[in-house]
């Protein structure tokens, strides 16, 4: 996206740049995974914040909450997933500043309508969950269902692959990826090449 720019946090440094280009077989792994055009409903976050786990993600959007009730003339809630056991209260809530978290070990379809109602600003997610989100089967999922013939309906990610999109990143103004280092460490590069693609203009 030509007006993004990048962040990558590590410890308590941030570093702010465009986001680089993603590598080309990944923007085409993107492409080959992207469904039908998204619905004109979905959500549209300006500000993305990636993070490599679950409790990461849920203690940043708790954090932006307390930024943001001292910015809006309202004070804003964080919307996370009712269903997770670290969620803070307000769960589910939002106003013109508003925080969302997505991530994975929560129920997809549950996740997925939550998010469409809240329709926050501010997305906080895991890389794997997110692109599920956007109607996209992540690397990881992929490659589990890859070793099963036929692909089983209950490993995680096959309902999400048949679920339609409920997020679009073509709106994405400011993008932080949070412990950069270990996101890749943990395996995340090919999801994170194919968020990037979306980021810079892929937005289905």
């Amino acid at each position: 996206h030509p007006g993004s720019t990048g962040a990558c946090a590590g410890g308590a440094e941030a570093a702010a740049h465009p986001p680089p280009p993603a590598p080309r077989p990944a923007a085409d792994a993107a492409a080959a995974q992207r469904g039908p055009e998204r619905p004109s409903d979905a959500v549209s976050p300006v500000g993305l914040v990636l993070a490599p786990t679950r409790e990461l993600c849920l203690q940043t959007a708790e954090v932006a909450r307390r930024v943001a009730s001292h910015t809006a003339p309202a004070a804003p809630r964080a919307y996370v997933p009712r269903s997770a056991s670290l969620a803070a209260g307000g769960a589910g809530r939002c106003s013109e500043v508003s925080c969302g978290c997505v991530v994975g070990g929560v129920d997809f379809h549950r996740q997925r309508d939550e998010l469409l109602a809240a329709r926050p600003r501010l997305l906080v997610a895991t890389p794997g969950r997110l692109l599920s989100l956007c109607g996209i089967l992540p690397a990881s999922s992929r490659a589990r269902q890859q070793l099963l013939s036929p692909p089983s309906k209950s490993l995680p990610g096959a309902a999400e692959e048949e679920a339609e999109a409920a997020c679009r990143l073509d709106g994405v103004e400011m993008l932080v990826m949070d412990e950069a280092d270990r996101l890749l460490e943990l395996g995340f590069e090919e999801d994170l090449a194919a968020i990037l693609s979306l980021v810079r203009g892929g937005g289905t």
